[in-house]
């Protein structure tokens, strides 16, 4: 028999790490698909944000969702730049500073942020000394805090600070790498506001200039001598009517061309149209003042006639020297117009290409689907040529080429050896690498890609995800483009984090899957070795058992006493074999098959009558009392009556047979949320003793098989709790235990008043 509980203890034991570590596995996972779904409306939400501060407003409300922080707040900095103040421009949550609160920047918090270029953890508030805000030391001490810089390509904006109350545990690294991407997100988000705020305001000062400006005549006789001039004329050239008057207007105010040279006579406008008779226009030409300052203004020169002759000329101007300016600020503001209109063009691309690369993440793709499209997606973010993600294998040996987008790419399942490799520098050092000639590179590069782009640039970025690293996502770009710029870079590694992202996701699939085979495996093999272990060891144990009756009823003579007690005591431990062998059978029939449960309406306070009288003679014959505390009315739920017996006898039995004086209570309740498993109405049994208690050592194998948790004690196989939260679980149930030493323990069965909803009546 000890051979036998050898054998079912180690299988046992490592079914139950399988089963640890999957469980493990799929809370990494829901994790995973939490922050992925997170990502995804985050950049949704930034991407219909049209002004800086409603940009600012939903980066402050997505930082305190995705990081749990209790509040959270954006110092911006002021205009006058980083010599200036910052000021409160977002807030979100309770304890913030009001909006519009401003304090100098230098020596700031937001200042040492902004400086480091990274996210910054503060454990402790009152620890951040001259540089905390007036307001965090007055509110926030003993919050911890993280500090995220807000930026928008390399200017600095300010800084977004999320704060945790002290009774939480600080920020974790996994919530930093998602403020990281935050931060990155609404960098593309915040480019783009202040972009339509830059062109708004040019258009406005663009529309002002051009307002027109009032007329000035000359008149002048054949000659070219000023006649007369109207006040407006006065005005704007500085000269009175009598200091211009019989003055050569062509010497005197209208001496250049556009070219800045005089002009010959015969060319001057005012002369020819006293020669020829001719009305001339000239659109752009300068006047000059009195003062020695010069004006740009467009004017006409018309003939004035007698008898046919003409006798003189009249000379009608206007000051566009601000329209001049306007035009050529208007050429200016439409060329910065156009380049913002690209510019926002290719930051709508980048949040495009973004959101497809997140939704690629999460989405039910094959693993070469989904490094594909975020391949594909980094290309057009940063207007790379090309793209090729590589993974290191398990032994870090050698790395393999699995998602290609763009062009001159190597093949899909093209290897490189691992060591000397750019892919093993970078992420060893986790620092993205820029390649200016991939034909002058000095560590390995797949032979397909220096062959098709020799002169091509390249940007090599690690992709490392909790530490461990994953691969890269190399970038191309053909010689006659630009080699990749910071900003460039700093958005690949983006998309470089959603390609870890999807490769460790992808991993973590794999590896659940396997395991969950494995653990079906180990588990059918373990049943079929425990129902050829009772065949085979049964039939012989009731065949002793059998003779060992006849011996006892005089078959083969009449036993003295010592006998007799030999005999007892030999019945007793094939018994005790045989109930062994019960107990895994069906440990391997709850595990390998489907608990059957039979759904009927159940009144659980007659169980739980029923029930308790059937133990009360136990408890009584070891000198213990037992209570049974029943409510007046309770209704009834959908379970399955036997089902609840076969927990609530477990639960008891263990009460009784652990409990050596004192009493056993049984009690029946409802309960709203508190305390229980999961929000909703629930049913909650509980049973109480006054035993020894369970170490705080012990109670992570208290519902494992084969716990043995009192060594000295010989009461089973310590298979009951086990088989007890199975079959909760199957009925939409679980099993809750508190314990002190020397005080006993309590077992509370949990049953949930709406079986749809699993206890969810809201």
């Amino acid at each position: 028999m000890k051979l036998l509980e050898r054998l079912g203890v180690a299988s046992l034991l490592t079914s139950a790490w399988l089963a640890h570590r999957l469980r493990a596995t799929r809370a990494m996972l829901r994790q995973h698909f939490h922050d992925e779904a997170a990502l995804r409306e985050i950049a949704r939400a930034l991407g219909g944000a049209e002004t800086t501060r409603a940009v600012l407003q939903q980066v402050t409300d997505a930082g305190v969702a995705v990081t749990g922080a209790t509040s959270g707040y954006v110092e911006r900095v002021g205009p006058t730049g980083p010599g200036g103040d910052v000021e409160v421009a977002a807030v979100s949550g309770q304890g913030t500073p009001p909006l519009g609160t401003r304090v100098p920047y230098p020596g700031s918090l937001t200042e040492a942020i902004i400086q480091s270029g990274e996210p910054g953890l503060v454990t402790e508030v009152g620890g951040i000394g001259e540089r905390m805000a007036m307001y965090l030391a007055e509110c926030c001490r003993g919050y911890s805090a993280l500090v995220v810089p807000v930026l928008a390509d390399d200017r600095a904006l300010g800084a977004l600070v999320l704060l945790r109350a002290p009774d939480r545990p600080p920020f974790t690294t996994a919530e930093v790498r998602l403020a990281r991407t935050l931060g990155d997100a609404a960098s593309a988000a915040l480019r783009r506001a202040l972009l339509g705020d830059e062109i708004e305001r040019e258009r406005s000062a663009r529309e002002a200039l051009l307002q027109s400006t009032d007329q000035g005549i000359f008149g002048v006789d054949l000659d070219g001598r000023c006649t007369f001039l109207n006040r407006a004329s006065a005005e704007l050239t500085g000269y009175s009517p009598a200091e211009m008057r019989g003055q050569n207007l062509h010497t005197r105010i209208h001496h250049t061309r556009p070219d800045g040279q005089p002009y010959p006579a015969p060319e001057c406008p005012i002369i020819r149209t006293l020669k020829t008779g001719r009305t001339q226009r000239v659109d752009d030409e300068v006047f000059w003042r009195k003062d020695g300052t010069s004006f740009a203004v467009e004017y006409s020169v018309a003939p004035i006639r007698e008898n046919g002759r003409v006798t003189g000329a009249v000379v009608a101007f206007t000051d566009i020297t601000e329209r001049r300016a306007s035009y050529r600020m208007r050429e200016r503001l439409l060329a910065r117009e156009r380049d913002a209109r690209g510019e926002a063009e290719r930051r709508a691309r980048e949040e495009s290409a973004l959101r497809r690369a997140a939704a690629a993440v999460s989405a039910s793709f094959t693993e070469e689907e989904v490094i594909h499209r975020i391949a594909d997606s980094a290309v057009t973010a940063t207007s790379a040529d090309g793209a090729y993600v590589e993974r290191i294998n398990d032994q870090h040996t050698e790395l393999e080429v699995v998602a290609v987008a763009g062009s001159r790419v190597p093949p899909v399942g093209s290897r490189i050896p691992y060591a000397r490799s750019y892919a093993e520098r970078v992420v060893q050092h986790a620092e993205s690498e820029t390649i200016p000639r991939l034909d002058s590179a000095d560590l390995r590069l797949p032979d397909e890609v220096v062959r098709a782009c020799p002169d091509c640039a390249a940007l090599v970025i690690p992709l490392i995800n909790a530490g461990e690293p994953v691969g890269t996502l190399t970038l191309l770009r053909s010689a006659d483009r630009h080699g990749f710029r910071r900003d460039e870079a700093h958005r690949a590694e983006t998309f470089a984090h959603l390609a870890a992202l999807a490769l460790r996701r992808i991993h973590m699939l794999r590896e659940s899957e396997a395991r969950r085979h494995e653990l079906e495996r180990v588990m059918e093999s373990r049943a079929r070795l425990v129902r050829g272990f009772s065949h085979d060891v049964k039939n012989p144990l009731g065949a002793a058992n059998g003779f060992l009756q006849l011996l006892g009823e005089g078959a083969a003579g009449p036993l003295n006493e010592q006998q007799r007690a030999n005999v007892d005591r030999a019945q007793r431990a094939i018994e005790n074999a045989l109930a062994l062998i019960d107990d895994l059978l069906r440990v391997a029939r709850a595990e390998t098959e489907h608990v059957e449960i039979a759904w009927t309406a159940v009144d659980v306070r007659e169980a739980v009558r029923e029930l308790a009288e059937e133990y009360r003679a136990q408890a009584q014959a070891k000198g213990l009392d037992m209570t049974v505390d029943l409510p007046e009315a309770l209704p009834l739920i959908e379970s399955d009556a036997s089902r609840i017996r076969q927990i609530l006898g477990n639960l008891l039995s263990n009460a009784v047979k652990y409990t050596e004086r004192g009493s056993i209570a049984v009690r029946v309740g409802t309960r709203h949320d508190g305390g229980a498993p999961a929000p909703g109405d629930w049913i909650c049994i509980t049973v109480s003793d006054t035993g020894p208690g369970i170490p705080a050592e012990d109670r992570d194998l208290l519902f494992q098989e084969f716990p043995r948790l009192e060594p000295g004690v010989e009461h089973g196989a310590g298979l009951g709790l086990a088989i007890s939260r199975r079959i909760a679980d199957a009925i939409g149930g679980e099993i809750t235990f508190q314990s002190e030493v020397g005080a006993g323990s309590t077992f509370t069965l949990w049953l949930p008043l709406d079986r749809e909803t699993g206890g969810q009546a809201d």
